[in-house]
């Protein structure tokens, strides 16, 4: 996160304001009195009214993007979106077009120097295009793009003509648009996928994994979980591990796998719906034997979106399923049971992580 100026009085007050540092996060109020956001420091300091946007961002590379949502001459809702800088202020108009998403409209935070813009079809038909702007609010990378992402380490995922490649920040081409899809790059690598068949790609673009895995993960302390299917008909196929190379490091042998974190992977049994989870070290050595339900809450409403399934800070969550409920077990990296929680059911148990902060709501693994 962002250190930000506490914002001062005067120039005499600029140096001690200098030493006042605080994080700025978006603060909401939807009571029917006021309906927005706005933003506060960790000391509880409105900086920005509530109310004043509709939509907040977090401070990202010095900025926060704001949106407002208005109608437009069809009766319809649609919004725009500008950007605060760290004192509040808005440097950067509310005029840009936010894209309408499946569910939700799809606001872009600043990475580097850079921010994609969206841009709707005049027609106010579906499927606009991206370009990107600096700080200045120049656009510096024209609109050409039907899907942008943000810069990471000096490279954007870009898509054009259906295809997705790779730019750098003057908006050269890296990797020309040639993958059906290219995921976020992770330790320096970049999943892509050809005709349902995955390889990985490195910053400069060249394919060190060749695309010829059912499944790949993003690398994780050198490795990547990767399925190979059985025969076309078994969709679930096994589950082994590979490094940057694309060499073979585990064999797959399970009907499921996790990434690796802390040296150490929670991996299911290959029995099918009967498989149990374990953990394994990176030599493919079982540290627990399978013999829990399940290694992460998963609730069929997609209600939730946990962070686990993976060792933090020394500790891990197993779980086991029975008629009267779920059994949570804190778990140490040598496999020993430090606690045990039983839960009416998995809403139950979810509820608890979240409560006791045990997991990261909304934090993909």
């Amino acid at each position: 996160m962002n250190r930000l100026l506490t914002a001062s009085l005067g120039a005499i007050m600029l140096s001690s304001a200098s030493m006042a540092m605080a994080d700025v996060h978006p603060i909401y109020d939807h009571s029917g009195n006021v309906d927005g956001c706005g933003y506060k420091n960790d000391a509880g300091k409105v900086v920005v009214a509530v109310g004043t946007y509709d939509s907040c961002g977090e401070m990202s590379d010095g900025m926060a993007y704001v949106g407002k949502e208005e109608l437009d001459s069809s009766e319809e809702y649609k919004a725009k979106q500008g950007f605060i800088d760290a004192t509040g202020k808005l440097v950067i108009p509310i005029k840009y077009d936010v894209e309408n998403g499946m569910d939700e409209y799809i606001y872009q935070s600043f990475s580097e120097g850079l921010v994609a813009v969206y841009k709707s079809n005049k027609d106010g038909s579906y499927g606009g295009v991206y370009g990107y702007m600096d700080k200045k609010g120049k656009i510096v990378i024209p609109y050409a793009y039907g899907f942008a992402s943000e810069f990471e380490n000096g490279v954007a995922i870009v898509q054009k003509d259906g295809d997705y490649g790779t730019i750098d920040k003057a908006g050269k081409s890296i990797t020309k648009a040639r993958y059906d899809q290219i995921m976020g790059y992770s330790e320096g690598l970049a999943i892509v996928s050809v005709d349902q068949l995955y390889g990985a790609i490195d910053l400069k673009g060249k394919l060190v994994v060749p695309i010829e895995f059912d499944r790949l993960d993003y690398f994780s302390e050198g490795l990547a979980v990767y399925n190979v299917l059985r025969d076309p008909s078994d969709y679930e196929g096994t589950y082994g591990y590979i490094d940057k190379n694309g060499n073979n490091v585990i064999n797959a042998q399970w009907s499921n796998a996790k990434p690796f974190a802390e040296g150490l992977a929670a991996v299911r049994s290959d029995d099918g719906e009967a498989g149990k989870w374990g953990i394994i070290d990176k030599s493919g050595k079982y540290v627990v034997k399978p013999k829990y339900s399940a290694a992460s809450i998963e609730l069929e409403t997609d209600q939730y979106s946990f962070d686990d399934g993976h060792y933090k800070n020394g500790i891990m969550y197993m779980y086991n399923t029975s008629p009267s409920g779920v059994t949570r077990y804190t778990l140490d990296k040598t496999g020993k049971v430090l606690a045990t929680n039983k839960f009416k059911d998995w809403d139950k148990a979810a509820d608890d992580a979240i409560n006791k902060k045990l997991i990261d709501l909304n934090h993909g693994w």
